[in-house]
């Protein structure tokens, strides 16, 4: 059986120090990822909000020249 020191006041041994680089790599890569998700819904909003407008746009200008062929004013 091998020893395990319990001395908190001593340095870390590797293998704990090298699973808070771990999670903390992983934690970094799930904010990154976090980011790009909110950048993307963001970039998709406004997107939407570009075509809704331009479909409203041809929506009204396909009505104004359906009246303009009807003779509706």
């Amino acid at each position: 059986m091998a020893y395990v020191p319990t001395d908190p006041t001593g340095p870390p041994s590797a293998h704990l120090v090298a699973m808070d680089i771990n999670q903390l790599i992983n934690a970094l890569k799930n904010d990154a990822d976090a980011l790009l998700v909110e950048e993307r819904a963001r970039q998709i909003r406004k997107e939407l909000d570009t075509l809704t407008g331009l479909l409203k746009y041809l929506q009204e200008v396909t009505n104004a020249r359906e009246r303009e062929i009807h003779g509706i004013r």
